[in-house]
């Protein structure tokens, strides 16, 4: 349906503001729970799991360097944080 109407300037425009808003949502969300995860019981640092820190900077680096499919990566991640999580 929206091909047919893609053309169209205002449906552009309209789809421009959006998709803005949609930005601005997620990075409002990802930047609250950036601060509730810091700024646990009104200390910086004070409840960081540093294992989940270390599995979101090793995901981070292998979708930078391979690009594999971000599913896989989740997977992996989930993997390896059982096997963490049960040796502790």
């Amino acid at each position: 349906c929206l091909s047919n109407f893609a053309d169209i300037p205002a449906v552009q425009h309209a789809l421009r503001g959006v998709n803005a808003c949609v930005v601005a949502l997620i990075a409002s969300s990802g930047l609250s729970i950036l601060l509730r995860a810091l700024l646990a019981g009104n200390r910086l640092l004070s409840g960081v799991d540093f294992v989940a820190v270390a599995l979101f900077a090793a995901a981070l680096f292998v979708l930078r360097r391979w690009k594999p499919n971000p599913i896989w990566v989740m997977a992996g991640c989930g993997a390896a944080g059982l096997v963490v999580y049960s040796l502790v």
